[in-house]
């Protein structure tokens, strides 16, 4: 019902009244609404112009991560390279160790061998026969008579080779134990 209440017309004499509004053109009010509508564009605009420059930055931070993370990459596969390496190092050190521990176990049982041998050879060459039996004997039970070298270790005098100390060996068994050795 307030629209059918018709109000009279202003007195323009009649200083206005706070909180009323003065009357505007539609050009003031499309000139706000303009000004409004720019200001809000012009805000867009810098949110918009300040997310790019965030995301630039951004970007470069995860582009220098990326050459951090390659770097990283490259030496650990250089540092894989490098331990391959030592342990393909490491093998066949084991390998050379394991050879020298044959050779040194092999070298150490024809030492005994080849004393056994002196002993024997002592025993028979001072005329104790008795005492070269019980240690061809013993030798024999020790089994390190198959260490002893069956290649001369040396060149006679003459020029010939010596006879290996297996056949020095098997010549003085035979002498003493002509049937074989009991």
């Amino acid at each position: 019902m307030s629209d059918l209440i018709h109000e009279g017309p202003k007195d323009p004499n009649k200083p206005p009244v706070p909180g009323e509004e003065k009357p505007t053109t539609e050009r003031e009010r499309n000139k706000k609404v303009y000004t409004y509508v720019a200001i809000l564009f012009t805000v867009a605009f810098l949110l918009i112009l300040w997310t790019f420059f965030m995301n630039q930055r951004s970007i470069n931070e995860i582009k220098d991560g990326n050459t951090a993370l390659q770097s990283t990459l490259q030496q650990n596969d250089s540092l894989e390279a490098h331990i391959a390496e030592l342990e393909e190092q490491l093998a066949n050190s084991e390998e050379d160790k394991k050879a020298l521990d044959e050779t040194v176990g092999l070298q150490s049982n024809q030492l005994r061998a080849l004393d056994w041998l002196l002993e024997i050879e002592n025993a028979y060459n001072t005329g104790d026969l008795d005492a070269a039996k019980d240690n061809i004997r013993s030798f024999e039970e020790t089994g390190t008579v198959e260490f002893l070298p069956k290649e001369p270790l040396r060149t006679g005098i003459t020029g010939d080779d010596a006879p290996s100390p297996a056949a020095r060996y098997q010549s003085i068994v035979d002498k003493l134990f002509p049937d074989g050795v009991k």
